[in-house]
């Protein structure tokens, strides 16, 4: 999908053209929330700019939180005793992004880490705290819980109590606790860096920023527009996105010399979605799999692709409200062994177990009344529409499920009455039990299996008490 184009954003062909005639500029700006056409682009500047054998000695990196404006201003003014140009690659630097509300990034980071990107939920939450004016210490070992009301609404903007997912926070704030991440001091004034770029730098110095958000309102933003090159991939509607990935992947085929059946690109997208880094990557594992072969088919992706994380939960979660053992044992195997953390499987259990619960209490309503297993998609249609428009405050709280479409809801509503209140409510309360043994160093496969049978097949287990280590 190509960069969008107002005023003041340049495109990839005119700078990279640029660069061979001798033309450089000081400073380029790659942002947006495509991420792999955001990094793609920097690297073939950064392959412009700079020849391969220069690149161990002449490319500095700066990564995120480490990348203080006052250090790489100081270092683009900072003449090099290395021949040739030197080039500062600065990825994620925190002085360039949209100052978004506390809220906001925890918001996000809850949101990533319920996806299962960990890296991205880790960087929001270390966001929040920055914003809310605390370190990420302030936060762990439930310190978030126990710091006074009017301490928190002070810092965060808005109560405690509006903590949208607060077991994903506690599972989020455990990861940090386990993999021992702590806050870096926060870097210092962008204003150093702003001045260096608007006197000049030497003519042999670049530096090239990749970064997910920018905040285009700030003077440093405004002072690389003037100077610099800017390119903008911000991700669009579905339409847009689908679009995307289908150029990243024949760009990726056509650098490869292959060729691709119009049924395996339509294989292809289903099993990726639109994520572009996958595309490419998916591209490249498949040109290597069918060998001398010019034409990748849909068998070939069949075989080669994997599925998601995201696809595996979701079957999981399906095994499970299909009372079937064996597959949700399977799927929590593989969930395990492509590497999702097993609180970040925890937390999609939460979530389900939320679900089925408020569809118990759905169909025990008078308001429910019309409802029953088995009964006609057209039916069900029709009453799913009158809960929607309902005053009836029996329905209050039941939202989360009553917004769903309504095959989804019909499905989840078909789920929920193969299990009783009882066990489900009985599974909910084991899953906090369980969460503080994920945080230790107890064995995460054999509890969440245990927990699997003690749901579907309690009778095939010993009875054992989880305590707190």
């Amino acid at each position: 999908m190509a960069a969008k184009s107002p005023s003041n954003i340049s495109s990839l062909e005119h700078l990279l053209k640029e660069i061979r005639e001798g033309q450089p500029r000081p400073v380029y700006l790659i942002h947006g929330e495509e991420r792999y056409q955001v990094e793609s682009a920097a690297a073939r500047l950064i392959e412009a700019l700079l020849p391969e054998a220069d690149r161990a000695l002449n490319l500095v990196r700066f990564e995120g939180r480490e990348a203080d404006p006052q250090r790489i201003a100081e270092s683009l003014l900072t003449y090099s005793f290395l021949p040739g140009r030197q080039v500062l690659h600065v990825v994620d630097p925190p002085f360039l992004a949209s100052r978004q509300s506390p809220k906001t990034c925890l918001e996000r980071a809850l949101d990533f880490w319920q996806q299962g990107s960990k890296a991205e939920a880790l960087r929001s939450l270390a966001q929040f705290a920055e914003r809310a004016g605390w370190q990420l210490a302030d936060l762990q070992g439930a310190g978030w819980r126990s710091m006074p009301p009017e301490t928190w609404e002070e810092g965060a903007g808005f109560p405690r109590e509006e903590v949208g997912d607060p077991e994903g926070l506690d599972a989020l704030l455990a990861v940090l606790d386990l993999e021992a991440e702590g806050a870096p001091a926060p870097p210092g004034s962008p204003s150093a860096l702003e001045e260096a770029l608007t006197r000049g730098i030497p003519p042999l110095h670049t530096l090239i920023i990749a970064a997910s958000s920018v905040d285009q309102r700030l003077a440093l933003s405004r002072a690389i527009a003037r100077v610099g090159g800017v390119l903008a991939y911000e991700r669009g509607n579905e339409r847009q996105r689908a679009a995307g990935i289908r150029e990243v992947v024949q760009a990726a085929l056509q650098r490869l010399g292959k060729r691709i059946t119009t049924e395996g690109l339509e294989l292809l997208q289903a099993k990726l979605g639109t994520e572009q880094q996958a595309g490419a990557s998916s591209v490249e594992m498949l040109a290597a799999y069918v060998g001398d072969r010019p034409l990748i088919t849909e068998d070939d992706i069949a075989a080669c692709v994997g599925r998601t994380r995201e696809d595996v939960l979701y079957d999981l979660t399906g095994a499970l409200t299909a009372r079937d053992l064996d597959r949700s044992l399977f799927y929590l195997k593989e969930l395990l062994d492509q590497g999702m953390h097993p609180l970040q499987v925890h937390a999609g259990l939460v979530n389900k177990l939320r679900q089925l619960l408020l569809a118990r209490s759905l169909v025990s309503l008078p308001a429910a009344a019309g409802w029953k297993t088995g009964m006609t998609y057209g039916a069900f249609q029709s009453l799913a529409a009158r809960w929607k428009e309902s005053t009836d405050r029996d329905l209050e709280g039941l939202e989360p499920i009553l917004r769903l479409h309504p095959y989804p809801l019909s499905q989840l509503l078909e789920a929920a009455s193969r299990f009783t209140p009882e066990e489900l409510l009985t599974a909910y309360d084991r899953l906090f039990t369980l969460e503080s043994r994920l945080k230790s160093d107890a064995p995460a496969r054999l509890l969440l299996e245990r927990w699997i049978l003690e749901l579907l097949e309690p009778q095939r287990i010993v009875p054992m008490t989880l305590t707190n280590p």
